[in-house]
């Protein structure tokens, strides 16, 4: 069984119900954080965790303490990694290689890691850089924050680094921070196994005015097969 964090708001219960559908049968030992809602994002948090404009009770603000929860928690028990994953997430048919994925991490005894798993920026490891046998990639950004695999000495890595360095940016940019800071190595899973319902359209999105319907699921998975050739081809 895989731990698995849902980052997930409270009151959404249709949401969770078809995050549940989604999860179930796939091996998740799954824990959803329902503390940090808006209105929990008291002044001692964000005081502790964030500066700038993410120093306010929001969405945005939300999702990334959501995160922090869920890093505090690997530490907490003692955990060696943990799956990552916001409620909104939608697994592709191949989802069976996050098991080769992990046999991967082990064999090449990676550490200090996240490691994204979808595609939901549409980029991909090019096809000259792949290597036969080979599904992780080191990459000098994220993929957002969907769904990702992180070790526990990239959790309390992070943690540590927002004693210091506040949060001043959504959780995705953080990443990209402390990847910059070299606080953390990010890889890629190539093929990525999954995608964000709301950035594909499936899904409604609770944060910011993404498009929700047929038409955004049709253009998304027209982009998506766009940019897998061309990646193909590069």
């Amino acid at each position: 069984m895989i731990q698995t964090y849902v980052i997930h708001v409270a009151s959404e219960i249709q949401r969770r119900k078809s995050i549940e559908k989604e999860l179930d049968g796939k091996g998740f030992e799954v824990s959803f954080i329902l503390d940090g809602d808006i209105s929990t994002l008291n002044a001692s948090r964000l005081n502790t965790f964030f500066s700038g404009k993410m120093k306010s009770a929001k969405a945005t603000t939300s999702c990334a303490f959501k995160h922090i929860l869920a890093y505090q928690d690997i530490l907490k028990n003692k955990y060696p990694f943990a799956l990552i994953l916001e409620d909104d997430i939608r697994f592709y048919d191949n989802i069976h290689l996050l098991h080769s994925i992990l046999d991967e991490i082990k064999d090449r005894d990676l550490h200090d890691f996240i490691v994204s798993l979808e595609d939901s920026r549409l980029k991909y490891i090019p096809r000259s850089k792949r290597q036969k046998g080979r599904l992780l990639y080191v990459e000098n950004s994220g993929r957002m924050t969907g769904a990702y695999l992180i070790d526990f000495a990239g959790a309390k890595r992070i943690l540590d680094y927002t004693k210091t360095k506040k949060m001043r940016a959504p959780i995705d940019w953080f990443h990209n921070e402390c990847i910059a800071e070299k606080v953390i190595s990010m890889f890629w899973a190539q093929p990525p196994i999954a995608v964000q319902g709301s950035l594909e359209g499936s899904v409604k999105s609770l944060i910011g005015k993404v498009r929700f319907g047929g038409l955004k699921v049709l253009v998304f998975r027209i982009q998506r097969l766009y940019k897998r050739i061309v990646y193909s081809f590069r």
